[in-house]
């Protein structure tokens, strides 16, 4: 028996391109057993907060509701949003499109050009969706050593240059029973790993300089701070600083900014 984990109303007004013609929406997420997910039990999230429609636990449903020209728009919308409220257990939006998790005995690989499912030739696995006993040590090093090609036949050499080296730097941060698996040749490969370009949690970085919106800002483990002004009335130095929400997440523009207790969200 599947259960309601979370549930949000479309609004069209507040789309970027939302038109008046369009129609508003309730979208609810179901799981038959969310105690079983990695994402849902570690990180208080779920696939289907993202683009995806299913999962091999779970599924998506969208009810269409009324356009803005109805009179029963806002009735639609704030009714929906009250028993959304009801419902939902208050999961972080999903944002680890590229990363490895395991649910309910099946592991979800959903890197590029790792699976058919994106549309590659050669792809070392047929399918981003895998069963636990069949992820072995054979399929791993094929994974990691495979070179696939596009329907063009030419070599995706990002696969090996990015892509796995991000697969096994996730293996040993989130699967270290999967990292052991790997030979040693491939263990070797993230010694020195590269996290620049990285997304993490905030409050979860080395103190330092972070940069936020193009500003740098001094982040000290629980605030923020940063000059402001340009004018002053005396000498001086003004500053303005902030708490940031523990949801805020910082692009890794330095090595030094990780520690072991980073949380990545990507």
């Amino acid at each position: 028996m599947s259960e309601i984990i979370h549930a949000w109303v479309y609004d069209p007004k507040k789309a970027l391109f939302g038109a008046k013609g369009q129609k508003s929406a309730c979208l609810t997420v179901r799981c038959e057993n969310p105690g079983g997910c990695d994402l849902y039990t570690k990180f208080n999230t779920c696939t289907l907060l993202g683009s995806e429609y299913t999962c091999v636990s779970g599924r998506k449903t969208r009810e269409d509701g009324p356009t803005q020209r109805a009179r029963s728009f806002h009735d639609w919308l704030n009714n929906k949003r009250a028993w959304c409220q009801e419902v939902s257990r208050g999961l972080k939006p999903f944002k680890a499109y590229n990363r490895i998790f395991r649910t309910n005995g099946w592991y979800h690989l959903p890197y590029p050009a790792m699976s058919d499912a994106f549309l590659m030739a050669s792809a070392p696995i047929k399918n981003s969706w895998i069963q636990e006993e069949d992820l072995t040590a054979e399929v791993l090093h094929r994974i990691c050593t495979s070179i696939p090609r596009n329907i063009f036949g030419d070599q995706l050499m990002r696969y090996q240059n990015e892509t796995v080296p991000k697969f096994i730097m996730d293996l040993m941060m989130h699967y270290p029973s999967l990292f052991e698996m790997l030979s040693g040749d491939q263990k070797d490969r993230v010694k020195v790993y590269d996290f620049t370009g990285r997304t993490a949690v905030l409050a979860t970085v080395a103190p330092g300089p972070v940069v936020l919106s193009r500003e740098t800002w001094i982040w000290d483990g629980k605030t923020l701070t940063r000059e402001a002004g340009t004018f002053l009335p005396v000498k001086g130095r003004m500053t303005s600083s902030l708490a940031p929400d523990p949801s805020v997440t910082v692009k890794i523009t330095d090595n030094s900014q990780v520690t072991a207790e980073t949380e990545f969200v990507d």
